[in-house]
């Protein structure tokens, strides 16, 4: 059975999708996964994938020039949905998120003079992806929830077309939108690319 990707996809929709590949009936309400294990599991796995893709960075999850502002004691926390940080200005780029706030490992502390603008990823759930993301998300899901479950060859090469459609419709979605992409706008990707960048410290690292 071969993933239909042509409509707006709700969570639902995605779960029943996704567990269609183990011969599972449809549910008809979310409130109805907690009797399922098996739909218990492809919740997992689909918020799982959300968070990895959100932790990336796309156009829609990510703010440019967003001030992080220092508390009564200095510390700068960071707010809740924040998935990663990056300072704007290259001389604080050994500012990096440690303990839930942001921490200067140059000068070894927590405590700064000024509030500090970071390009931030955030965290978004699954139906508030664009489309082109949730189909995406919700191919990538199903073939890892088919993987964990059946491990079975046939099944898993049923989404293989699918999970090239959706990756293709994907980066060309990031490029469209700005000029680079989720691969190279990631600095772990652009390292891994070319092995002559340098690790700027990002918390990753």
């Amino acid at each position: 059975m071969s993933i239909n990707t042509n409509t707006q996809l709700s969570k639902l929709s995605a779960l029943n999708g996704m567990a269609s590949y183990l011969g599972i009936p449809p549910l008809q309400s979310l409130s109805d996964i907690d009797r399922s294990p098996d739909f218990q599991l492809a919740e997992v796995i689909l918020d799982e994938m959300v968070h990895e893709v959100c932790a990336h960075g796309m156009p829609c999850n990510t703010d440019y020039n967003y001030t992080l502002v220092r508390n009564v004691d200095n510390e700068i926390p960071l707010e809740a949905g924040m998935i990663a940080v990056f300072p704007e200005d290259e001389n604080e780029k050994y500012v990096i998120e440690r303990n839930a706030k942001l921490y200067d490992r140059d000068k070894n502390t927590s405590i700064f003079e000024q509030d500090v603008d970071c390009r931030v990823f955030w965290l978004q759930t699954y139906e508030s992806l664009p489309a082109v993301v949730r189909k995406y998300v919700y191919v990538s899901s199903a073939r890892r929830l088919v993987s964990r479950v059946k491990g079975d060859d046939a099944v898993l090469a049923t989404t293989q077309l699918d999970i090239s459609n959706a990756q293709t419709d994907f980066l060309t979605y990031t490029e469209n939108i700005r000029s680079t992409n989720m691969i190279h706008d990631n600095c772990e990707s652009l390292y891994a690319i070319d092995n002559n960048t340098a690790n700027l410290g990002y918390p990753w690292y």
